[in-house]
């Protein structure tokens, strides 16, 4: 199950970020948030994430080979810095034509309660138009609401990216 705090200060921090145009950003890496950062980085919304501290270094992107991700990231400072005892999770963030690639975005699962959204409600953000997207767990995992169209299945509301 996902922690509201993870998911919360993640999507604060990329947001933030986006705002001042940085190309990274680092958050901390938990098991909450690990299912979370894979769905941002198939969505698109995060070119690649590096996760460091503990002895793990691992480069998890979209293709390539891990040498020539390695090599270009310039992670001696980095693996300096990650060797405190704690993960962290640098992530890679990705414009279109210097552009953020969302405008907004908004956390629902929170300690006050939970959103539940069935897949007919999901349909409808689908038909609305808009090019938002929505996370949404569900007993299958962490997937996109035009997955959940897909399957036919309704879940909990994570956060919503709006374009």
């Amino acid at each position: 199950m996902f922690t509201s705090n993870a998911i919360a200060n993640t999507v604060s921090t990329i947001q933030n970020a986006y705002q001042r145009k940085q190309l990274c950003v680092e958050v901390p890496y938990c098991a909450a948030n690990a299912s979370f950062l894979r769905q941002l980085r198939q969505i698109g919304y995060i070119q690649h994430f590096l996760v460091c501290g503990d002895g793990s270094r691992r480069v998890m992107s979209h293709g390539g080979t891990r040498a020539a991700h390695t090599a270009s990231l310039r992670l001696d400072n980095l693996y300096d810095r990650c060797d405190t005892g704690f993960r962290v999770a640098r992530l890679y963030l990705k414009y279109v034509n210097q552009a953020p690639l969302f405008s907004s975005a908004r956390c629902y699962w929170s300690s006050r309660g939970k959103r539940v959204v069935t897949f007919r409600d999901l349909a409808a953000l689908c038909r609305g138009g808009s090019d938002s997207t929505f996370l949404v767990f569900t007993d299958q995992g962490l997937l996109t609401h035009a997955s959940c169209v897909q399957r036919r299945i309704g879940g909990l509301l994570v956060c919503g990216f709006y374009v």
